[in-house]
């Protein structure tokens, strides 16, 4: 979950909130008494309509323990004034959730699926690289996930040996930490011929820098 959470905010984008955004939480709390916000204050008010003028990606799965958004009735579910705002502003679902434990309780499985399927994406692409800019590009964009299972560490320790446009860069800085970090989590814990051909690899490249910063 650990690793989940930070490939999630590593991905997320911030909502920035405007005057007139704070104008209409100000109107929504104060004069209508609408929810959410308790002890005079607005911070949930302007998270809501922030949410309501800048969000517009379809469906919102909503994660919060923080009491204002939830139901009187029942803390396990959203206000339902909040509910059928957001499906009449927005038409689209809302879906509510008191913590990440119950959300990926819900969803841990098809996240995951997810990232194992786009993971198999950034193999194929870095297999097909067709120059050095293409592969750093490429190796950006895996260096965002850190749980490779043995089977995909062993498809990129293979590209990484018989691709020139991967194996003559190895020792630029970025492909280097991206082998290392992936190969690790198996040293003397594998079989795989193309995993322990790119440890000797990583190895060598070490040492070879030892003997330059000690020169």
């Amino acid at each position: 979950q650990d690793i989940l959470i930070n490939e999630l905010f590593s991905m997320s984008t911030i909502l920035k909130t405007t005057d007139e955004i704070i104008n209409k939480a100000i109107y929504r709390f104060k004069i209508l008494g609408n929810p959410p916000g308790k002890d005079n204050r607005c911070g949930d008010a302007i998270n809501w309509e922030t949410l309501l003028t800048k969000y517009n990606s379809g469906d919102l799965f909503f994660i919060s323990d923080d009491k204002d958004y939830k139901s009187l009735l029942d803390k396990d579910k959203l206000n339902q004034f909040l509910i059928n705002e957001w499906e009449e502003k927005k038409k689209s679902k809302i879906y509510f959730y008191n913590g990440l434990n119950e959300f990926f309780s819900k969803y841990l499985t098809d996240i995951k699926l997810t990232a194992r399927k786009e993971q198999n994406e950034l193999i194929k692409e870095l297999d097909n690289s067709l120059s050095f800019e293409q592969t750093h590009n490429i190796i950006s964009k895996m260096s965002k996930y850190t749980d490779w299972d043995e089977r995909q560490t062993s498809m990129i320790c293979n590209i990484a040996h018989y691709n020139t446009q991967v194996s003559r860069i190895n020792e630029d800085d970025d492909v280097f930490k991206f082998l290392k970090a992936i190969t690790m989590p198996f040293l003397f814990d594998t079989e795989d011929n193309d995993i322990i051909y790119m440890q000797q690899v990583i190895y060598e490249i070490e040492t070879k820098q030892q003997k330059r910063d000690n020169s």
